[in-house]
C-alpha cells in the first residue's frame, strides 16, 4: 500500500514539472491566434488545458474577444474615405484655427 502511495506521488510530482504554468498557457493560447505553435508547444498546451478548467474558459473567452474586435476593426475602404463636404469643412476649421 505504501508502495503504491509512493509511485502515485512521483507520477504527481513528474506530471506538474512537466505541466506549463497558468501563465504559460494563456501567452500559448493568445500565441496561437496569431501563429502557429510548436509541436512541443502544442503538447504542452494541451495537456494543461486538459487539466486547467480556467484556462479552457481563457481559451474560449480570447477567441470571442478576439472574433468580436476583427469584427470591430474590419472595415471598407469605402466607408472610410471622407466625401467632399467633410474634407471642405474640415479645411475651413483648419484655416480658421490657424489665424
Amino acid at each position: 500500500m505504501i508502495m503504491k502511495k509512493t509511485f502515485v506521488n512521483r507520477v504527481k510530482n513528474f506530471m506538474m514539472k512537466m505541466m506549463i504554468s497558468c501563465e504559460q498557457a494563456t501567452f500559448l493560447v493568445d500565441k496561437e491566434q496569431y501563429t502557429k505553435l510548436s509541436k512541443k508547444d502544442k503538447i504542452d498546451l494541451n495537456l494543461h488545458l486538459k487539466t486547467c478548467k480556467l484556462c479552457r474558459l481563457y481559451k474560449v473567452e480570447s477567441r470571442i474577444i478576439n472574433d468580436k474586435l476583427t469584427q470591430v476593426f474590419t472595415y471598407n475602404e469605402e466607408e472610410m474615405k471622407l466625401t467632399d463636404k467633410q474634407k471642405a469643412k474640415m479645411i475651413e476649421k483648419l484655416k480658421l484655427e490657424s489665424k
